[in-house]
């Protein structure tokens, strides 16, 4: 098949959870089918990594978008039935190049690659082309999640523009031919709305990629947490991490370590200023790690305190396939057939996570229970040859 991929930053370097789902897909992919790519941008500087995308597209075509928090974003938002994480992907110049690019194609198939590039689908039905929702979570749900914990008047403007997502979102699955979701629990959203079967394709990892990545040596013990700052469930995670968590972990600290042998070290792109004050001798922020498989080595339990969320984490699998013991919410394995207590360890408070953390710190054969564990349940389920198999069969479907 000839398929035109539509994706909402260009899928490389390896960033966030959403490029590698993509570049993952479309690496797989390429093997079976003729691959056109089209991705926004957010700045030239991202222009550099087209040839690493090229190995596998035939094709690459971006558009740069403006800042987020523009005022044009935010009247369209204000003065339109879109929502705001919508409005900002809208723009008359990229559907002059997607159309021209649906028209001249010559596509069997146009893949909306998660919820924002999907403004341009009706464009792809009006011109009657086959299409697919590839859903990366149900997005209402991560915003509706984030609202709640929020206080007035933020709570009902965000409540606001959470009930235009829903509508807007429940409407592209309507319209798509076809759906496609990371997790059974999200494709049971999709298809109570739709009526028809929502395929899973799951997250994964590259599982012989990680089992190369050799431990590097390092002073104490390190608790990572990985993650593209510019989310909301990243900075969420964090803040409650850092307001919270550390100063429980301290009380709950065994004996046999000092606190000032634990560090936890963030790494992410696109840190907040409140992230990158939260830098000391106890809190390391690093930002210039281009493939975050770089930071695994360098820790010894994995923190996963991811409060607002949807589809599946694919920090929590990378982390497993690297062998690192993880610690997270039941929020953060929602979607993953993880047992508790098995391949990670459960804590919903500061003082379960803490508690969670300070008996691995002091039991070295559970950190490595823990770990194998899960890598051996990555290599089983979440590889991404699994995942782009049944792709293929959704593919063929059409």
């Amino acid at each position: 098949m000839k398929v035109l991929w539509l994706t909402y930053d260009l899928p490389y370097p390896l960033h966030s959870g959403g490029k590698l789902r993509a570049y993952h897909l479309i690496k797989g992919l390429s093997q079976n089918h003729k691959i056109d790519l089209f991705s926004f941008i957010r700045s030239e500087s991202q222009l550099q990594h087209l040839p690493e995308l090229q190995k596998y597209c035939q094709r690459v075509e971006t558009f740069r978008r403006p800042r987020t928090w523009s005022p044009r974003n935010v009247l369209l938002c204000g003065f339109s039935t879109l929502p705001f994480a919508a409005a900002t992907y809208y723009f008359p110049g990229a559907q002059k190049k997607i159309e021209q690019m649906l028209r001249e194609g010559n596509y069997n198939l146009v893949h909306f690659e998660s919820f924002y590039p999907a403004v341009y689908l009706p464009l792809a039905r009006k011109l009657g082309l086959k299409t697919l929702m590839g859903n990366e979570n149900v997005e209402y749900q991560i915003y509706q999640r984030f609202a709640d914990q929020k206080i007035l008047p933020f709570k009902f403007l965000l409540s606001l523009d959470v009930f235009k997502m829903k509508k807007f979102e429940e409407s592209r699955w309507r319209l798509a031919d076809v759906n496609i979701a990371p997790s059974k629990d999200d494709a049971d959203a999709v298809s109570k709305v739709t009526g028809k079967e929502c395929s899973v394709v799951p997250n994964a990892v590259d599982s012989e990629g990680f089992s190369r990545i050799q431990k590097q040596p390092h002073e104490g013990m390190v608790c990572l947490f990985v993650g593209d700052f510019t989310y909301l469930t990243n900075q969420d995670a964090v803040k409650w991490l850092a307001d919270e968590i550390i100063s429980n972990v301290k009380c709950q600290m065994s004996k046999q370590y000092q606190m000032s042998n634990v560090k936890f070290l963030l790494v992410g792109r696109n840190p907040t200023s409140h992230i990158k004050d939260l830098a000391s001798d106890r809190i390391t922020v690093d930002d210039t790690v281009e493939d975050v498989r770089d930071a695994y080595p360098r820790a010894d339990i994995f923190l996963a305190p991811i409060r607002i969320g949807g589809g599946t984490r694919l920090k929590i699998l990378e982390a497993m396939a690297a062998g690192l013991p993880v610690v997270s919410t039941t929020v953060g394995v929602e979607g993953l057939e993880v047992r508790k207590g098995k391949e990670v360890l459960i804590a919903d408070t500061p003082q379960e996570f803490a508690q969670k953390i300070d008996r691995l710190l002091k039991n070295p054969s559970l950190r490595d229970k823990i770990g194998e564990a899960g890598r051996a349940l990555v290599r089983q389920k979440y590889d991404w040859q699994l995942s782009v198999a049944k792709l293929n069969k959704v593919y063929e479907s059409l």
